[in-house]
């Protein structure tokens, strides 16, 4: 008889441990399975209180965060900030195409157009659609207030102590409320956003 000696040989199947991704992901399941139960204490009625909703809504706020879902709690600055700085370029726009010669009448007469003179600048205001000129937009949803502010930039010398007008620069700052339209006329430190253009004699 032959050799009837059987070698066994094990295959052992392909084993791995956990990739890191694996890991992170199981710790943010656990994480949100955790503080979606927590409560807090009411100090009024000694009573436990789920934290917003509990776990349902702790995760609808996960998914606003990283852009999958819409939810009301979420504040989302990125988006208030991208909504603002559209408003204030499209009120830039609009000062921009009254031209020249226009916003140089603002300038020099601001009360004739609704605008106020204070430190060298003309501002107007806008707290409301009655504030608008024909052709703006209202404000965003959100922000109550903006500012628009002319002013000289650069001028040109005539003779006999006469100038001419020959830039006037544009600045458009937007608030979330009217109680931030605080310090001189000209400051727009502020503004939740805030832009600026010229426009130059043509």
């Amino acid at each position: 008889m032959g050799d009837h000696n059987c070698k066994a040989v094990t295959v052992l199947g392909g084993v791995r441990g956990l990739s890191l991704l694996e890991v992170l992901v199981a710790l943010t399941l656990v994480a949100i399975a955790t503080f979606g139960s927590l409560y807090v204490i009411s100090a009024a009625r000694n009573t436990q209180v789920p934290i917003e909703g509990g776990s349902s809504t702790l995760t609808t706020r996960v998914l606003a965060q990283i852009g999958r879902t819409r939810t009301q709690f979420a504040d989302r600055p990125a988006r208030a900030k991208t909504v603002a700085s559209q408003w204030v370029q499209a009120e830039l726009e609009y000062l921009r195409s009254l031209g020249f010669l226009e916003l140089q009448r603002r300038v020099l007469d601001p009360s004739s157009y609704g605008y106020q003179e204070s430190g060298g600048v003309a501002y107007r205001d806008i707290l409301s659609s009655s504030n608008l000129e024909p052709g703006e937009m209202a404000l965003p949803p959100g922000f109550g207030a903006a500012r628009v502010i002319l002013e000289v930039e650069d001028v040109e010398p005539l003779g006999n102590d006469q100038y001419l007008i020959g830039r006037i620069r544009i600045r458009v700052g937007l608030y979330r409320d009217a109680s931030e339209l605080s310090g001189s006329p000209g400051d727009l430190t502020g503004a939740f956003v805030a832009s600026a253009t010229s426009v130059h004699q043509p």
